[in-house]
């Protein structure tokens, strides 16, 4: 399946979105709506139901978070951690749609948003790395550790990073096309690896420079793997980020197949 055969599907599947004029709401539109939703959480107060109040309180104000701006998103994606529990992170973002065992102990699961999504890798009932796939246009979370000056996912090429990568894999098939390195973090305190890549379901996709690096891996001299690897970090901005203490390896081996994201995901 090609990167537009992808977004034909996907956009067939979706209903139209917000245009940018709604997207970016005047700061006094947003107020007056808080204002309405005070205004009915007091009504239920009134009546005697203080828990009801403050439910439809929170619901409204995320919902209206969510429609506008991106800010609920970012803060929910930014509030996880290695090392969180899974009760912990799953009273943040839900229940897992869908589950993946990679071995080794660890599965990957998976949570799908309008805007992302989510694949939080368990074991021993931790979280020991997740990833985070922009799947929506104008959706770019910042990375922590990384300089502000950077900007967020989607913003930035490759050769902005820190140091070179770690680790490169790369696939470009009618299954699945993507590239994913790691950078070791190390020098930032924490023993995690930062993982970045390009998924094809992703926002941006990944284009001919992936899959010439694809190629140069299986069938390239090393000079023309390290002239094809200098092509893709320097013209492709990423869509998926993460942390974690599992090898490049084992977060390739989570990527869903582009079949397999429209089945669970893609919006009916």
């Amino acid at each position: 399946m090609s990167e537009s055969d992808v977004n034909e599907a996907r956009e067939a599947k979706r209903a139209p979105q917000a245009d940018g004029a709604e997207s970016n709401a005047s700061g006094g539109f947003l107020n007056r709506i808080y204002a309405t939703v005070g205004t009915v959480g007091w009504v239920f107060i009134g009546l005697g139901s203080f828990s009801d109040a403050s439910l439809l309180l929170n619901d409204m104000r995320t919902e209206i978070m969510s429609n506008f701006t991106n800010a609920y998103e970012y803060e929910t994606i930014g509030s996880l951690h290695v090392g969180n529990t899974v009760s912990f992170v799953e009273e943040i973002v839900g229940e897992p749609q869908v589950s993946r065992d990679l071995g080794d102990e660890t599965s990957a699961n998976y949570i799908f948003d309008d805007k992302y999504l989510l694949t939080l890798f368990y074991r021993e009932q931790r979280v020991t790395a997740y990833t985070v796939l922009a799947v929506q246009d104008d959706f770019n979370p910042e990375i922590s550790g990384l300089d502000d000056a950077i900007g967020g996912i989607g913003e930035f090429f490759y050769t902005a990073l820190p140091g070179v990568p770690e680790r490169q894999v790369a696939s470009d098939s009618r299954v699945a096309s993507y590239y994913i390195e790691s950078i070791d973090t190390e020098r930032l305190g924490r023993f995690l690896d930062l993982y970045i890549g390009n998924v094809i379901y992703g926002v941006g996709g990944t284009g001919p420079n992936v899959s010439a690096f694809s190629k140069s891996l299986v069938y390239g001299s090393d000079q023309e793997i390290r002239a094809a690897s200098a092509k893709v970090r320097s013209d492709l901005r990423p869509n998926l980020f993460g942390r974690g203490e599992v090898s490049l390896e084992m977060v390739e081996k989570s990527l869903l197949s582009t079949a397999e994201f429209l089945d669970y995901f893609d919006p009916k």
